[in-house]
């Protein structure tokens, strides 16, 4: 049954104690994608290969360890921060 992200991000924020875990790269939801969650995917890195995989099984949202880093995911700098 899908979830809304709201939904979604509100108890990822609770269960993992976001606003204890003070982050340079940003905790939390990073950019905001579609407003139903129905499958997630996860993975350590950010990459444009980690978001085509997610992308082609069909993920509603993507988890990721950290965001990316300027020193190691050179071409992922700009990261959208509207969320």
């Amino acid at each position: 049954m899908p979830h809304t992200l709201a939904a979604v991000k509100h108890y990822l924020d609770k269960r993992l104690d976001v606003a204890a875990h003070a982050d340079r790269t940003g905790n939390g939801l990073l950019v905001r994608g579609r407003p139903s969650i129905g499958r997630i995917a996860a993975a350590l890195n950010t990459s444009f290969e980690t978001i085509a995989g997610a992308a082609k099984a069909g993920a509603d949202l993507l988890l990721v360890r950290h965001a990316p880093w300027t020193e190691i995911d050179l071409h992922l700098t700009q990261v959208d921060r509207r969320a």
